[in-house]
């Protein structure tokens, strides 16, 4: 039996993989999507950005813009940061599937509150270098 240690924060959220949402199990999808939502529902993304900025966990650049506030591509961002992870464990794309799918299951609450706290620093760089770097020339 192969085992692998899951640790959250080795996951890195960097953009979105086309399909993402599709290479993962569809009632994984709706744990995940059900968490995103609820939990933006009470913190929004924006607070938990500034919260992350101000404790100093987040020292990149970061504005808070359209990515920031997209509930589904803060999803995408979790779903591709897992699918890399799982893949740079298993070279066979089918076993790091049934892996992840596993792990989702298994996730804790604080589990899945990094991985999106991961997914909003990512989102809100994409949205500093989009939308601030990009419209001002260097």
């Amino acid at each position: 039996m192969i085992t692998k240690e899951f640790n959250v924060n080795e996951v890195m959220c960097s953009g979105f993989l086309m399909g993402a949402k599709g290479r993962i199990n569809q009632d994984n999808l709706m744990i995940l999507q059900t968490f995103v939502n609820t939990h933006l529902a009470f913190t929004p993304a924006r607070v938990i950005l500034k919260e992350l900025v101000d404790s100093e966990i987040s020292d990149t650049f970061v504005h808070v813009g359209l990515r920031v506030n997209d509930n589904e591509g803060l999803l995408e961002r979790m779903i591709t940061g897992l699918i890399c992870y799982g893949e740079s464990k298993f070279e066979d794309k089918a076993l790091a599937k049934s892996w992840i799918d596993a792990q989702i299951n298994k996730m804790t609450a604080r589990e899945m509150i990094i991985l999106l706290e991961k997914a909003i620093i990512d989102a809100a760089s994409s949205d500093y270098y989009y939308e601030i770097e990009e419209t001002h020339e260097l």
